[in-house]
């Protein structure tokens, strides 16, 4: 990644380059989930299966518009993740940057959701977009892994399903 198109998504870093499987699935492995009443918050899981399957079904990276993918991803989070009362603004704005870059720049905490909706943008790195276009498995396994330590297995079809992935 050039520093433009870090300083274009507010990235305030420039991140190291993941060459293999196994960093990115490191990586996933590594994502900060929210603990909510000793219950793991799947906010982050969810949206990145959301990304995962357009980028699935476009064979490339799409940007996706907070304010067209809102309501889907507060459906998702209805469906899938807490009980409480959540909001998909979350994860669009703290999922983590090596696999994730969006606009507008600036701490999460001083983006306006009015902002958010009208300029919001979101998509897969490309880095991790180049790993999976060269690694077709890895794609798989960290759908897998995602589903595995976030969701019951009763689940996994279902989610599946309503963010349109196939991983057969």
């Amino acid at each position: 990644m050039n520093t433009s198109h870090a300083a274009l998504f507010g990235m305030s870093r420039i991140l190291p380059p993941m060459t293999n499987q196994i960093d990115w699935l490191q990586t996933i492995r590594e994502l900060r989930c929210n603990v909510h009443n000793g219950l793991r918050a799947p906010h982050k899981p969810l949206l990145l299966l959301f990304a995962l399957a357009r980028f699935q079904r476009h064979s490339k990276n799409i940007v996706i518009r907070y304010g067209d993918a809102e309501a889907r991803l507060d459906r998702l989070l209805a469906d899938f993740g807490p009980r409480h009362k959540t909001s998909a603004k979350y994860p669009f704005l703290h999922l983590e940057p090596s696999i994730w870059i969006r606009t507008p720049a600036g701490e999460p905490s001083s983006i306006k959701i009015g902002v958010l909706r009208r300029d919001g943008t979101g998509k897969l790195s490309p880095e991790f977009e180049n790993a999976l276009l060269n690694e077709p498995q890895l794609l798989a396994q960290i759908v897998r892994y995602l589903l595995d330590t976030n969701f019951p297995e009763s689940l996994h079809t279902e989610i599946l399903e309503q963010v349109g992935l196939n991983i057969e």
